[in-house]
């Protein structure tokens, strides 16, 4: 899987849309009429518009298993520059270089994707990859889950390790050692982002483990292509929806541990990590609970919004950065806030607290207030 570098794609796609737009604006404003038929005209430049809003928002995501649709439309506009420049033999010869251009970069996209890739599925919410990793040492073959660019979760293919967590959530994560110094047997563990279903590792007999997920796609992987929920000692339950919709609507539900994982990607879904979003949260825990809150993010620094949020509700928090040294998984952040320190307390958890930087001028973020500029990396 090609990662692309976000400081490359989108000054060269920012350049290349610009100089389209100006080609097609420029056509238009050359093609015009003659004034008796603006109106006409004009009215056919509205109903492209909303037939182009429908092909990509409607259409593509039906017919297409990933965004291919910008690369299409780069190989339309300079396939039509083509047609319209054709008496012009240096600007043809431009816009045909073009266009062999976009088609190479468009076919090396979905070659990339389609390599080793066992499903793909696209709907409303993104594209949906399931592959295999084989590596040199067959033990280490995983499947993993992405999300565009974001892993999801992975599950090793040998059977003796298809319960090991895996990814962000080792046991020596944030999310692990909150897991294990709660309340044991008969643990309630809530988790906001299904993924592969990874968390389902940590279930014993007894364990109730209570997964909100908002896109049935990701339901439907999670139970087709990896067996943590099926192979889970804890009885499995999953709640399709916005997980903050479906917190406020249900009763208490006692959670000893409530994993807030939503935060990975560069699309932070803010109302989950809100002022009010942790009311919501406090209303569903035990006294002496503890809310994890999945922090790691390339671009974002949110532990001082989470530190944040705790202080202004009361609550104690720490870091937990695992650089999971004698493992091969991924450096990972948790925020760990609770109403009693003494959840906190336990000595593993001491022993990988780590200091969190403050951010000067911080505040603290509400359903009516929040500023990503304020947490860029």
């Amino acid at each position: 899987m090609i990662g692309y570098d976000v400081k490359v794609a989108i000054p060269l796609y920012s350049v290349g849309l610009f100089f389209f737009c100006m080609f097609c604006h420029g056509e238009l404003a050359r093609m015009r009429p003659a004034p008796q038929y603006l109106t006409r005209f004009y009215l056919m430049i509205s109903f492209g518009g909303a037939l182009g809003g429908i092909t990509v928002g409607l259409v593509a995501p039906r017919i297409l298993p990933a965004y291919y649709e910008l690369g299409i439309g780069f190989i339309i506009i300079a396939l039509s520059a083509l047609f319209l420049l054709h008496e012009r033999k240096l600007l043809t010869a431009g816009a045909a270089c073009l266009a062999l251009l976009c088609g190479y970069f468009l076919f090396a996209q979905v070659s990339d994707d389609f390599k080793d890739t066992r499903k793909m599925e696209r709907s409303f919410y993104g594209t949906l990859l399931t592959f295999d990793k084989i590596s040199e040492n067959p033990v280490d073959n995983i499947r993993e889950l992405r999300h565009g660019a974001v892993k999801h979760g992975g599950q090793y293919l040998t059977p003796n390790r298809r319960l090991e967590p895996t990814t962000y959530y080792g046991r020596t994560a944030g999310i692990g050692l909150a897991i294990a110094y709660t309340r044991s047997p008969g643990k309630k563990v809530g988790v906001i982002g299904l993924g592969a279903g990874t968390l389902a590792a940590y279930g014993q007999p007894g364990d109730v483990y209570r997964f909100y997920e908002i896109n049935p796609q990701v339901i439907e992987l999670a139970r087709s292509e990896f067996t943590f929920i099926s192979d889970s000692k804890a009885r499995i339950e999953i709640v399709q929806g916005d997980a903050r919709l479906s917190l406020e609507k249900e009763k208490p539900q006692g959670f000893d541990v409530l994993a807030v994982d939503a935060f990975s990607g560069d699309s932070v879904p803010i109302h989950l990590i809100t002022g009010e979003a942790v009311a919501i949260y406090l209303r569903h825990m035990n006294p002496d609970g503890i809310i994890a809150f999945h922090v790691t993010n390339t671009f974002l620094s949110l532990a001082p919004v989470v530190q944040k949020l705790a202080a202004d509700h009361g609550l104690y928090s720490v870091l937990i950065h695992d650089e999971a040294k004698n493992s091969s998984l991924p450096e990972t952040d948790w925020v760990l806030i609770a109403k009693d320190k003494r959840a906190l307390q336990p000595q593993p958890i001491r022993e990988a607290t780590s200091p969190i930087k403050p951010i000067f001028g911080l505040a603290t973020w509400t359903d009516d207030f929040n500023n990503l500029f304020d947490v860029l990396k």
